[in-house]
C-alpha cells in the first residue's frame, strides 16, 4: 500500500516531539515564559515601540498542527516557513504586539511533563496552552486587555474558535478573530476525505489497485466510525499507511478534536465578534470551500463584521506561488515572498477592530 507523503493533518505523535529553538535577533522582540497546566511554554514577544506607561493592542498567534513551534516551522520539513513570525511582524508594522509560543513537543518548550506519557496527549491540551498564552499577554504591563485578538492559522484557526466561544460573554472574550487558512470542516472528516482522495489519486495513477484501494477506505470508515462512536481506535488496523495517523499516541487527541465543527463554533460567536478568515487559492491543504463553511458559520449569526478572502497565487503559508504548487518544495523556500495581500487584509482589518476604539 502506497503510504501519503504529504498529508495536512501532521498531528502531535511520539515521532514529532522536538523541534527548532528559535533564537531572535529582533531587539524588540522577547523571550517570554508561562505556564499552562504542569509545563511551562517558552514563546517570544514582539513589542512596536513603546512611550513610558503605553499599552497596545495585541494578538495571540497559535500554530498549524504537528511539530510546529512558536515561527511556525516544522520539525519534519528542513527548513523555515516562517508563517507566524511573518503574521507577528505584520501586526507589529502597525503597533500591534503579538505573543507566538512553542506548544508542548516543539522548539524550546519541548516534551515537558509528558516525556514518558506522550499518548495523554490530546487536543484539549492545545487547547489549555492556547488559553493560557491569551491569559498570559492579556495580562503583561505593556498590554491592553480589552484590545486582544486571537490569530491561528490552519489547525490553530479550529482552536482560536474554540476559545473565542469558551469565553464569549465573559470579561475576557477576545476582540476580534483572525483565522488563516482554518480547517473549515471536523477534523475527522477532513482526515477521511484526504485519506479517500489520495487513495483514489494512488488509484488511478495506478500506484495500488482498486482493491487494495477499497480496502483502505473501508478501513478508514471504520476507524472513524470507531472514534466517534466509543472514542476509541479499533484493536487492529492494517493498512499501513493509516497507522501512521491512527496510532495509540494520537487517540487521545482525535477523540478529544472529533467533535468540534469549525461552522458551527463560528455560528455560536457573538454576531459582533469581527472576525477575518485568509485562504489561498494555491492551497493545496485545505480547500476554499472547506474554509468557506466557516465564513458561512459567521453568516448563519447574522455577522456583519465578518470577511472572507481568498487570496490569488498564495499557499497554505501564505507564500506568493507563481506556478503549480508543489509544498515540501515551496514551504522552505526564501525567495517566494510573504503574500502582499494577505498584508494588507491583515492591515486593514485590524484598523477596523482593535485599533479602531
Amino acid at each position: 500500500m502506497a503510504t501519503v507523503l504529504f498529508p495536512l493533518i501532521l498531528i502531535f505523535s511520539a515521532c514529532g516531539w522536538g523541534g527548532v529553538i528559535t533564537v531572535s535577533a529582533d531587539p524588540s522582540e522577547q523571550e517570554v515564559q508561562f505556564t499552562s497546566g504542569n509545563d511551562t511554554l517558552y514563546g517570544s514577544l514582539l513589542l512596536p515601540d513603546l512611550q513610558p506607561g503605553q499599552k497596545v493592542p495585541a494578538a495571540v498567534i497559535i500554530s498549524g498542527s504537528g511539530p510546529t513551534d512558536r515561527d511556525g516551522n516544522s520539525a519534519l520539513l528542513n527548513g523555515r516557513i516562517d508563517v507566524n513570525r511573518n503574521f507577528a511582524q505584520t501586526l507589529v508594522n502597525r503597533g500591534i504586539a503579538s505573543l507566538r509560543y512553542d506548544k508542548l513537543g516543539t522548539g524550546k518548550t519541548g516534551v515537558g511533563s509528558f516525556g514518558n506519557h506522550p499518548a495523554d496527549v490530546g487536543f484539549n491540551l492545545f487547547v489549555d496552552e492556547a488559553q493560557s498564552a491569551y491569559a498570559y499577554l492579556r495580562s503583561r504591563p505593556e498590554i491592553d486587555p480589552q484590545h486582544v485578538m486571537i490569530l491561528g492559522h490552519s489547525e490553530g484557526g479550529l482552536i482560536a474558535l474554540v476559545i473565542a466561544n469558551q469565553l464569549k460573554g465573559t470579561p475576557d472574550q477576545p476582540a476580534a478573530l483572525a483565522l488563516a487558512a482554518p480547517l473549515g470542516s471536523p477534523y475527522l472528516e477532513t482526515i477521511q476525505r484526504q485519506f479517500t482522495s489520495q487513495y483514489r489519486a494512488a488509484q488511478a495513477a495506478g500506484a495500488i489497485s482498486q482493491a487494495d484501494a477499497d480496502a483502505a477506505i473501508n478501513e478508514l470508515n471504520a476507524i472513524i466510525r470507531s472514534l466517534v462512536e466509543t472514542q476509541h481506535l479499533p484493536a487492529t488496523i492494517t493498512t499501513p499507511s493509516l497507522q501512521q495517523i491512527f496510532n495509540p499516541y494520537n487517540e487521545k487527541f482525535l477523540a478529544q478534536v472529533a467533535p468540534w465543527d469549525p461552522m458551527q463554533l463560528a455560528a455560536s460567536l457573538p454576531p459582533t465578534l469581527p472576525a477575518l478568515i485568509l485562504h489561498g487559492t494555491k492551497d493545496v491543504q485545505v480547500s476554499s470551500d472547506d474554509v468557506n463553511r466557516v465564513y458561512r458559520g459567521f453568516q448563519m449569526a447574522g455577522n456583519a463584521r465578518a470577511a472572507f478572502f481568498d487570496l490569488a497565487n498564495v499557499d497554505h503559508v501564505f507564500k506568493e506561488i507563481p506556478g503549480d504548487p508543489n509544498p515540501g518544495v515551496e514551504y522552505i523556500d526564501p525567495t517566494l515572498p510573504f503574500s502582499h495581500e494577505a498584508v494588507d487584509r491583515l492591515n486593514t482589518f485590524v484598523s477596523g477592530s482593535i485599533l479602531a476604539s
